[in-house]
Protein backbone atom coordinates (compact mmCIF):
# COMPACT_ATOMS: atom_id res chain seq x y z
CA UNK A 1 0.00 0.00 0.00
CA UNK A 2 1.39 3.44 -1.09
CA UNK A 3 1.64 5.74 1.68
CA UNK A 4 -0.25 9.54 1.52
CA UNK A 5 1.80 11.39 3.24
CA UNK A 6 4.76 12.66 1.23
CA UNK A 7 7.27 12.39 3.12
CA UNK A 8 6.64 8.28 3.77
CA UNK A 9 6.89 8.29 -0.06
CA UNK A 10 9.67 9.71 -0.47
CA UNK A 11 10.82 7.29 2.30
CA UNK A 12 9.42 4.34 0.35
CA UNK A 13 11.11 5.43 -3.07
CA UNK A 14 14.78 5.97 -0.97
CA UNK A 15 14.71 2.56 0.99
CA UNK A 16 13.98 0.82 -2.69
CA UNK A 17 17.28 1.95 -3.58
CA UNK A 18 19.49 -1.06 -2.95
CA UNK A 19 22.68 0.46 -4.20
CA UNK A 20 24.30 2.13 -1.32
CA UNK A 21 26.26 4.35 -3.46
CA UNK A 22 23.06 5.37 -5.44
CA UNK A 23 21.63 6.19 -1.87
CA UNK A 24 24.50 8.33 -1.00
CA UNK A 25 24.18 10.70 -4.43
CA UNK A 26 20.47 11.07 -4.02
CA UNK A 27 19.93 11.31 -0.52
CA UNK A 28 20.12 14.87 -0.51
CA UNK A 29 17.56 16.04 -2.72
CA UNK A 30 15.18 12.71 -1.84
CA UNK A 31 15.14 13.80 1.57
CA UNK A 32 14.29 17.45 1.48
CA UNK A 33 11.37 19.62 0.61
CA UNK A 34 12.13 20.20 -2.88
CA UNK A 35 11.24 16.32 -3.73
CA UNK A 36 8.15 16.69 -1.39
CA UNK A 37 6.85 19.21 -3.32
CA UNK A 38 6.87 16.59 -6.80
CA UNK A 39 4.97 14.64 -4.99
CA UNK A 40 2.57 16.92 -3.40
CA UNK A 41 2.16 17.91 -7.35
CA UNK A 42 1.58 14.72 -8.57
CA UNK A 43 -1.40 13.72 -5.51
CA UNK A 44 -2.90 17.20 -6.88
CA UNK A 45 -2.77 16.21 -10.13
CA UNK A 46 -4.18 12.55 -9.68
CA UNK A 47 -7.21 14.68 -6.89
CA UNK A 48 -7.47 16.42 -10.37
CA UNK A 49 -8.65 13.29 -12.40
CA UNK A 50 -5.52 13.67 -14.08
CA UNK A 51 -3.51 9.93 -13.78
CA UNK A 52 0.12 9.35 -14.66
CA UNK A 53 2.86 6.45 -15.47
CA UNK A 54 4.51 4.95 -14.62
CA UNK A 55 3.38 3.50 -11.14
CA UNK A 56 5.41 5.39 -7.99
CA UNK A 57 6.94 1.81 -7.56
CA UNK A 58 8.49 2.41 -10.48
CA UNK A 59 10.05 5.72 -10.41
CA UNK A 60 13.62 4.62 -9.53
CA UNK A 61 14.38 1.59 -11.49
CA UNK A 62 17.21 3.25 -13.58
CA UNK A 63 18.72 3.54 -10.34
CA UNK A 64 17.81 0.31 -9.40
CA UNK A 65 18.66 -1.47 -11.92
CA UNK A 66 22.10 0.27 -12.92
CA UNK A 67 24.93 -0.31 -10.25
CA UNK A 68 26.53 2.87 -9.68
CA UNK A 69 29.81 1.74 -9.54
CA UNK A 70 29.11 -0.39 -13.12
CA UNK A 71 27.69 2.71 -14.92
CA UNK A 72 29.55 4.15 -17.62
CA UNK A 73 26.94 5.54 -19.86
CA UNK A 74 23.95 7.42 -19.40
CA UNK A 75 20.49 7.79 -21.68
CA UNK A 76 18.77 10.61 -21.07
CA UNK A 77 15.53 10.49 -23.12
CA UNK A 78 12.10 12.38 -23.87
CA UNK A 79 9.35 11.41 -21.02
CA UNK A 80 7.88 7.39 -20.48
CA UNK A 81 5.51 6.18 -23.16
CA UNK A 82 2.30 8.16 -22.16
CA UNK A 83 -0.48 4.67 -22.48
CA UNK A 84 -1.17 2.57 -19.08
CA UNK A 85 1.20 -0.78 -18.89
CA UNK A 86 3.62 0.65 -21.74
CA UNK A 87 6.41 2.66 -19.41
CA UNK A 88 8.30 1.25 -16.42
CA UNK A 89 10.64 3.82 -15.29
CA UNK A 90 13.64 2.61 -17.41
CA UNK A 91 13.70 4.99 -20.55
CA UNK A 92 13.18 3.35 -23.81
CA UNK A 93 12.04 0.46 -22.00
CA UNK A 94 9.10 -1.37 -22.38
CA UNK A 95 7.24 -4.18 -20.01
CA UNK A 96 4.55 -5.28 -22.55
CA UNK A 97 5.62 -7.38 -25.16
CA UNK A 98 2.79 -6.94 -27.37
CA UNK A 99 2.97 -3.45 -27.80
CA UNK A 100 6.18 -1.40 -28.98
CA UNK A 101 6.34 2.20 -29.08
CA UNK A 102 7.66 4.07 -31.83
CA UNK A 103 10.63 5.42 -30.38
CA UNK A 104 11.84 1.37 -28.95
CA UNK A 105 10.96 0.35 -32.67
CA UNK A 106 13.18 2.49 -33.98
CA UNK A 107 16.31 2.21 -31.78
CA UNK A 108 15.81 -1.66 -32.30
CA UNK A 109 15.63 -1.45 -36.14
CA UNK A 110 18.48 1.07 -35.92
CA UNK A 111 20.20 -1.79 -33.88
CA UNK A 112 19.27 -4.16 -36.47
CA UNK A 113 20.99 -2.59 -39.06
CA UNK A 114 23.95 -0.87 -37.64
CA UNK A 115 24.74 -3.38 -35.23
CA UNK A 116 23.65 -7.14 -36.75
CA UNK A 117 23.73 -5.66 -39.75
CA UNK A 118 20.29 -6.82 -40.29
CA UNK A 119 21.02 -10.13 -39.12
CA UNK A 120 18.01 -11.94 -36.99
CA UNK A 121 17.69 -10.16 -34.03
CA UNK A 122 15.31 -11.18 -31.43
CA UNK A 123 14.85 -8.00 -28.85
CA UNK A 124 13.66 -8.38 -25.80
CA UNK A 125 11.40 -4.90 -25.46
CA UNK A 126 12.25 -4.71 -21.21
CA UNK A 127 15.39 -3.12 -20.93
CA UNK A 128 16.50 -4.17 -17.88
CA UNK A 129 19.52 -6.13 -20.08
CA UNK A 130 21.02 -2.68 -21.12
CA UNK A 131 21.01 -1.07 -17.11
CA UNK A 132 22.40 -4.54 -15.38
CA UNK A 133 25.46 -3.79 -18.19
CA UNK A 134 25.81 -0.03 -17.11
CA UNK A 135 23.46 2.47 -18.45
CA UNK A 136 21.42 4.38 -16.45
CA UNK A 137 17.92 4.69 -18.53
CA UNK A 138 16.68 8.09 -17.48
CA UNK A 139 14.08 10.01 -19.01
CA UNK A 140 13.58 13.86 -18.70
CA UNK A 141 10.29 13.13 -16.66
CA UNK A 142 9.75 10.56 -14.19
CA UNK A 143 5.94 10.46 -14.90
CA UNK A 144 3.94 11.35 -18.10
CA UNK A 145 0.25 12.60 -17.71
CA UNK A 146 -2.01 9.28 -19.27
CA UNK A 147 -2.69 10.62 -22.82
CA UNK A 148 -0.94 13.96 -22.77
CA UNK A 149 2.38 14.76 -23.97
CA UNK A 150 5.25 17.03 -21.80
CA UNK A 151 3.19 17.99 -19.13
CA UNK A 152 5.58 16.89 -16.30
CA UNK A 153 9.10 18.54 -18.00
CA UNK A 154 8.97 21.18 -15.62
CA UNK A 155 7.77 19.56 -12.51
CA UNK A 156 10.58 16.70 -12.38
CA UNK A 157 13.21 19.47 -13.83
CA UNK A 158 15.23 20.23 -10.75
CA UNK A 159 15.31 16.22 -9.63
CA UNK A 160 16.71 15.79 -13.51
CA UNK A 161 19.39 18.20 -13.13
CA UNK A 162 21.08 17.44 -9.56
CA UNK A 163 20.90 14.24 -11.10
CA UNK A 164 23.35 15.22 -14.31
CA UNK A 165 25.25 17.57 -12.00
CA UNK A 166 25.95 15.38 -9.33
CA UNK A 167 27.43 12.10 -11.82
CA UNK A 168 28.89 15.11 -14.09
CA UNK A 169 30.93 16.05 -10.78
CA UNK A 170 31.52 12.51 -9.21
CA UNK A 171 31.92 10.16 -12.20
CA UNK A 172 35.17 10.08 -14.75
CA UNK A 173 35.01 9.55 -18.78
CA UNK A 174 31.51 8.90 -18.33
CA UNK A 175 29.40 8.75 -21.90
CA UNK A 176 26.13 10.86 -21.97
CA UNK A 177 23.70 10.36 -25.06
CA UNK A 178 20.97 13.20 -24.83
CA UNK A 179 17.63 11.94 -26.81
CA UNK A 180 15.60 14.96 -28.24
CA UNK A 181 14.81 18.07 -26.77
CA UNK A 182 14.61 18.21 -23.51
CA UNK A 183 17.30 16.12 -23.13
CA UNK A 184 19.62 18.92 -24.97
CA UNK A 185 18.40 21.19 -22.00
CA UNK A 186 20.77 19.66 -19.71
CA UNK A 187 24.10 19.39 -21.91
CA UNK A 188 25.06 22.82 -20.05
CA UNK A 189 25.00 21.01 -16.88
CA UNK A 190 27.88 18.26 -17.75
CA UNK A 191 31.61 18.78 -17.89
CA UNK A 192 32.54 18.47 -21.24
CA UNK A 193 36.19 18.19 -20.38
CA UNK A 194 36.01 15.30 -18.14
CA UNK A 195 33.01 13.47 -20.38
CA UNK A 196 31.83 12.71 -23.91
CA UNK A 197 28.77 14.30 -25.12
CA UNK A 198 26.48 13.00 -28.02
CA UNK A 199 23.64 15.06 -28.84
CA UNK A 200 20.57 12.85 -30.80
CA UNK A 201 17.14 13.56 -31.92
CA UNK A 202 14.51 11.60 -30.25
CA UNK A 203 14.00 7.94 -32.48
CA UNK A 204 10.45 8.36 -34.10
CA UNK A 205 8.08 6.03 -35.93
CA UNK A 206 9.19 6.34 -39.44
CA UNK A 207 12.44 6.17 -41.09
CA UNK A 208 14.04 9.79 -40.82
CA UNK A 209 15.71 8.94 -37.56
CA UNK A 210 19.62 9.55 -37.83
CA UNK A 211 21.12 7.26 -34.92
CA UNK A 212 24.51 8.49 -35.88
CA UNK A 213 25.59 5.03 -35.51
CA UNK A 214 25.21 5.74 -32.01
CA UNK A 215 25.84 1.72 -31.01
CA UNK A 216 28.25 0.74 -33.02
CA UNK A 217 30.41 4.47 -31.77
CA UNK A 218 29.38 3.74 -27.57
CA UNK A 219 31.22 0.06 -28.44
CA UNK A 220 34.02 1.30 -30.13
CA UNK A 221 34.40 4.04 -27.06
CA UNK A 222 34.22 1.44 -24.32
CA UNK A 223 36.41 -1.01 -26.11
CA UNK A 224 38.89 1.91 -26.64
CA UNK A 225 38.83 2.78 -22.47
CA UNK A 226 38.97 -1.39 -21.84
CA UNK A 227 35.75 -1.76 -20.76
CA UNK A 228 33.44 -4.35 -21.35
CA UNK A 229 31.00 -3.49 -24.51
CA UNK A 230 27.29 -3.54 -24.49
CA UNK A 231 25.53 -6.37 -25.75
CA UNK A 232 22.26 -4.47 -27.60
Amino acid sequence: MIPNNSEEIAQLLYNKLVDDRWKLILRSFIKYSDFYKIIDTLKDKVDDGKRFVPPIRSFFNPFISCNYDSLKIVFLTDEPYNSIESADGLAFSCPNSMFVPDELSAVQKEISKTVYKNAVKKFNTELKGWAMQGILLLNSALTAEIGKKGRHYDLWRPFISYVVDMLSAKKEDMIFVLFGENAKKYQKLINKNKHTIFVLDMPNGDESWDSQDIFNKLNTLLSERNQDTVVW
